[in-house]
């Protein structure tokens, strides 16, 4: 493993998985030993973010700024397109990639994205408070990986959440990001004129449960993207890959499966 590439295993056509702002590629842990039956799978992590490298000299933290990452680190993996699967911010990476022509299908879960200024101005708020509550705690996060009370707690006691070694290694990967402040500074510019153009077959999936991104968020995305389908995820919360890891690697195929009939019938 090289570059941004956080994980890679299995083989078959290729999957790209793209996780949250201030997190890791392992977020989809949970996902990918299913996916690697019959898929290549890549899982890509971010630059400045937890393990990776920083950003080059000039280049700005922003939303395209990671587009591009993940463009260059298909392109050292030796992918062109994929199905590319993204949670949160990665959701809104994901559909990036689809404009760009990267991407054959997509999953995108709990997105964000399509903000108004006062939400943007809240999620920032919130997310910068708990940057700095994570990097008090992150040193104790030892005595979360021993626990699965305390991680279940520190998920907010949601089922599914109760992995220790994967609860601390994301208390760690959240409080290990120090260019969370500028990548939330550009929140407004994430607005629907992003995804005109997008061809691929389209996948919004939203937990029901989400307490970060409400799930009402979804309908502005059917909006803006009239042709996705739209799946609600009745036990999921901000982190379906962790709390519905089989039917998120269902949808992952959903996706690829149409691809590949597409492509098919452009033959």
């Amino acid at each position: 493993m090289t570059g941004l590439v956080g994980h890679r295993g299995g083989a078959g056509p290729p999957v790209v998985l793209l996780h949250g702002v201030a997190s890791s590629w392992r977020d989809w842990a949970p996902v990918v030993p299913d996916l690697e039956r019959d898929h290549d799978v890549i899982a890509l992590g971010f630059p400045g973010h937890a393990g990776q490298p920083p950003f080059a000299p000039g280049v700005h933290p922003d939303a395209d700024s990671l587009a591009d990452a993940a463009c260059a680190a298909m392109d050292d993996a030796g992918i062109g397109t994929a199905t590319v699967a993204g949670s949160s911010l990665g959701g809104w990476i994901a559909l990036l990639l689809a404009r760009r022509g990267r991407a054959d299908g997509v999953l995108a879960l709990s997105p964000a994205g399509l903000f108004s200024s006062v939400e943007a101005a809240g999620l920032r708020r919130r997310l910068l408070f708990q940057h700095r509550v994570a990097r008090l705690v992150a040193p104790f996060a030892g005595l979360v990986e021993r626990s699965p009370l305390l991680a279940g707690l520190a998920m907010g006691g949601r089922r599914g959440s109760q992995r220790p070694a994967e609860v601390a290694h994301k208390l760690r990967a959240f409080a290990d990001c120090p260019v969370l402040p500028e990548l939330l500074a550009g929140l407004e510019e994430m607005g629907p004129e992003r995804l005109e153009g997008i061809r691929c077959p389209v996948v919004v999936g939203w937990g029901e449960q989400d307490p970060l991104l409400p799930v009402r968020f979804a309908g502005r995305f059917a909006r803006a993207l009239p042709a996705a389908r739209v799946v609600r995820l009745r036990g999921a919360g901000h982190l379906p890959t962790w709390d519905e890891p089989a039917t998120v690697a269902g949808l992952v195929r959903s996706v690829a499966g149409e691809a590949t009939i597409r492509h098919a019938g452009r033959r």
